[in-house]
């Protein structure tokens, strides 16, 4: 089978290949390195869900940005489309919560913190972070107890509403204006994505 520049449009005899970019990304065996596999890559994405609250037509929207990051198995360069399609689904479910079709991306991010409708807590990552956070004051607070040396201060929680508020239109905007950016995986946004949706429609 001939070779096939990833670059370029996909010669059908290759459609069911994956990019050949793939084969660096892999992980410590004690056998070697092994390559990533379609099944591995995939999980994170299945597993990123909308609640039963989101409206279908949101569902759809987030469903496709999902199916794109999908198919960045074959075709690598769609993991920006699928980011920028993932952020297109949150401003998408704004408009259709606060019935505004004018205001601009980042000003109804704004109202969603300021509403409360999004909370530091309810992202995974927050967690993740914070949780990190709290095992390393721990084991430094021992530490210091052991060298009898001054404990270390509490550590500050961290603001990841002002984080994604900065974040997400920035690249949504990058992306939609053309760039040759691209980030290694789809996983966070999806994620990020995912969250700030179900949180404006949850009524918990």
């Amino acid at each position: 089978m001939t070779q096939f520049h990833a670059e370029h449009l996909r010669p059908l005899v290759h459609m069911q290949a994956p990019d050949p970019r793939w084969k660096s990304f892999g992980r410590s065996t004690p056998n070697g390195i092994e390559s990533i596999s379609l099944e591995r890559y995939a999980k994170p994405i299945q597993e990123i869900c909308l609640n039963g609250e989101v409206p279908e037509a949101v569902v759809v929207h987030f469903e496709t940005a999902k199916n794109l990051a999908l198919f960045a198995w074959h075709v690598y360069r769609f993991i920006p489309v699928a980011e920028l399609h993932a952020f297109i689904s949150i401003e998408f479910a704004l408009r259709e919560k606060t019935g505004n079709r004018n205001a601009p991306f980042k000003k109804l991010l704004q109202r969603s913190i300021d509403e409360e409708w999004l909370s530091n807590e309810k992202f995974s990552q927050w967690q993740r972070v914070t949780k990190h956070k709290a095992f390393r004051y721990k084991q430094d607070v021992e530490l210091a107890k052991v060298l009898d040396t001054k404990p270390p201060e509490e550590p500050q929680y961290w603001d990841y509403l002002t984080v994604l508020k900065e974040h997400i239109p920035y690249f949504r905007n990058t992306y939609a204006h053309g760039s040759s950016s691209i980030s290694p995986w789809p996983y966070q946004t999806l994620e990020d994505s995912a969250e700030i949706i179900n949180q404006l429609y949850s009524t918990g």
